[in-house]
């Protein structure tokens, strides 16, 4: 397995793992309630494998520009940058340097920045990438990205429920799409690697 086969694997699976903890803390934790509960570290695990599961993006995105040339090369420097942030101000949440309500607001900028790289790698590398990579990012990032602008719509709603029904469509499409990323991630292991090492070499 080839250095960057690992970071691709790492990352994927990290994801997964942030996945099924962020799953099981609303499940369990029902933070919506204001309520204390036993199972809140849920979140804070969460919150710290995340950080890991962006740091090992970082050579996978770069593997991937190395592969697609110049194509990709503005919108992945915009992308890593995007994910050393991500893992910054993740830390900056798990050392309370940061509240969640002023976190969050940057952290979901950033994640819009790495989901418009998903969706330009997964066009550019039409001829490269996996097919399968090629459908999961485009559909993961187009519903991600959508997600949020049907989200941004909902303030322009009339407060009442057709706002809360806005932001519920907008949310569900957003969350679908971060659950299926580390499944792309997973999906560029397939080619990235082997390209990548090829060019290196």
């Amino acid at each position: 397995m080839t250095d960057t086969s690992r970071w691709t694997v790492l990352s994927g699976i990290a994801g997964l793992v942030a996945n099924a903890l962020l799953v099981l803390y609303f499940a369990l934790s029902r933070p919506w309630t204001g309520q204390w509960s036993e199972y809140a570290w849920l979140g804070s695990v969460n919150d710290a494998v995340i950080v890991v599961q962006f740091g090992a993006l970082v050579p996978v995105a770069l593997a991937v520009r190395a592969v697609l040339g110049g194509r990709v090369t503005g919108v992945t420097a915009a992308a890593v940058t995007a994910m050393v942030a991500v893992m910054v101000l993740q830390s900056a949440l798990l050392t309370g340097l940061l509240t969640f309500d002023v976190q969050v607001w940057a952290v979901v900028v950033c994640f819009v920045v790495v989901f418009g790289w998903v969706l330009a790698v997964s066009r550019a590398g039409r001829d490269v990438l996996a097919p399968a990579a090629v459908r999961v990012g485009t559909v993961c990032a187009v519903g991600f990205l959508a997600g949020i602008a049907v989200a941004g719509l909902g303030a322009l709603v009339p407060e009442g429920p057709g706002r809360y029904a806005v932001w519920g469509v907008g949310g569900l499409a957003g969350l679908c799409a971060w659950l299926v990323f580390p499944v792309w991630t997973l999906a560029l292991a397939r080619r990235v690697p082997a390209r990548a090492e090829a060019v290196a070499g």
